[in-house]
């Protein structure tokens, strides 16, 4: 199997147009479209931002080996969540930046004591709005 194949895989996994997909790394429809044909070459650069935006594991793009994607770390996922969370334009936003601080200092016996709290009130939530 060779690169444009892979390509091919990938957008389809990603469930992307040539268009759509070409839009995402800067680079246009006719350029994936050579790229899956094999008629020209991805440029290392081409590779790189494709890996970059759909976090593609590079190894695997180039020659098959490993997995498609790279896996997720943790705190990437994390930054994005805590600063649409944090957003000025949300409701209580420093409510939620002081909650965030606590959250941060607790012990362990006070997440417990926090997790049986949401627990106790998810439950009595479903319970009211289901009446």
């Amino acid at each position: 199997m060779e690169i444009k194949d892979r390509l091919k895989i990938l957008r389809a996994e990603l469930g992307l147009s040539q268009t759509k997909f070409a839009d995402s790394i800067s680079r246009s429809q006719n350029a994936v479209a050579q790229a899956e044909t094999g008629s020209r070459n991805p440029s290392n650069n081409t590779i790189a931002e494709i890996c970059r935006v759909h976090n593609v594991n590079e190894d695997w793009l180039r020659t098959g080996e490993g997995e498609m994607f790279k896996p997720k770390s943790t705190d990437l996922e994390l930054a994005p969540l805590l600063g649409a969370l944090l957003n000025k334009d949300t409701k209580h936003p420093e409510f939620k930046k002081r909650l965030i601080i606590n959250m941060l200092e607790m012990d362990d016996s006070q997440w417990d004591v926090v997790e049986d709290f949401v627990t106790n009130l998810a439950e009595t939530i479903k319970k009211e709005t289901s009446e």
